[in-house]
């Protein structure tokens, strides 16, 4: 298992300095599995810590969290490709690239959203998850975006 964190760790780092198209091949390669999901949600991740507002004792989700996880759901679809989700153990690299720090987020949160976004098409749930990287990458002039590629390990 410690392997597979330390091998996971070192691919994310390599990311950033790669385009992508390329960016995937390497993924491929370098965990030697052809058939690996990968997938790409467009715009700024939306954190958890924004997700959730307070009105007394309600607590309810926010349009900007919704709309998110609702793009994170129709981009595992496409995905997926109309396949079941995936049953065993997974291992999953995410890379959050930002155009710039000037807003904040907080990487342990900005996972949740697309992860929650996946459950129920490209894994079950997401408990089966456990191996997790996630990674910023701060690319000036890109657009904000999350790339994402998930694996069973057993």
């Amino acid at each position: 298992m410690r392997a597979a964190a330390a091998h996971a760790e070192g691919l994310a780092a390599s990311l950033a300095l790669l385009p992508p198209r390329t960016r995937w091949q390497v993924i491929g390669e370098a965990l030697d599995i052809a058939d690996m999901l990968r997938l790409e949600v467009p715009g700024a991740v939306v954190s958890k810590n924004r997700a959730l507002r307070f009105s007394g004792e309600r607590v309810f989700r926010t349009a900007e969290s919704r709309a998110y996880q609702e793009t994170a759901s129709w981009q595992a679809r496409a995905a997926m490709r109309g396949r079941e989700p995936l049953a065993g153990r997974l291992a999953a690299v995410l890379v959050v690239r930002v155009p710039d720090l000037r807003r904040g987020l907080d990487l342990d949160n900005a996972s949740k959203a697309p992860l929650d976004g996946f459950r129920g098409i490209v894994y079950r749930d997401d408990r089966q998850i456990d191996v997790l990287v996630v990674r910023r990458i701060v690319a000036p002039g890109q657009p904000a975006t999350l790339l994402a590629a998930v694996e069973e390990i057993g």
